[in-house]
């Protein structure tokens, strides 16, 4: 049975989420994985909209519109908001409004069921040592464009 949230069909009775955590786990191992450790993360939650809290959704809209439509590093993008990447007061205080300025509850526009042709966690391969990285960029560009770059500003 699928992902009610991605339709992930993952085998041997596990869920997206045990396919996920593996993910991370082979990080370890696995430089290019641990490099897109933040885009692993932030495509998934956006996937599993139930995992995450409406400021959160409506952040990670605006980071995939940044790198998918505008084409900027996605690392960069997100470093942003990160304790090491403005300094940690800037960044507590840019989370803090984000948290803060967003809605309360879910925005009508985020999409909680499968979409057909979306690619899920599980287009990454964990037996393939090479090209994990394009894998999750693939990943994440798919659900940003199932998800979120279709809509109009105002929409998000």
């Amino acid at each position: 049975m699928g992902c009610q949230e991605c339709g992930a069909d993952v085998p041997d009775a596990e869920t997206c989420l045990d396919y996920f955590h593996a993910l991370f786990a082979a990080e370890v191992d696995n430089d290019e994985l641990r490099r897109m450790h933040g885009l692993t993360l932030l495509t998934y939650n956006l996937q599993h909209p139930s995992l995450s809290k409406p400021w959160y959704q409506l952040f990670g809209a605006e980071v995939m519109r940044r790198v998918f439509v505008r084409g900027e590093n996605w690392s960069d993008a997100l470093m942003e908001t990160h304790p090491r990447g403005v300094g940690r007061q800037q960044a507590d205080a840019a989370v803090a409004r984000l948290k803060t300025g967003g809605p309360s509850v879910m925005p009508d526009w985020v999409i909680t069921r499968p979409v057909p042709g979306e690619l899920t966690v599980t287009c990454v391969d964990l037996a393939s040592v090479e090209s994990q990285g394009d894998m999750v960029t693939a990943w994440a560009r798919s659900v940003a464009a199932h998800r979120y770059l279709g809509r109009e500003r105002d929409q998000i």
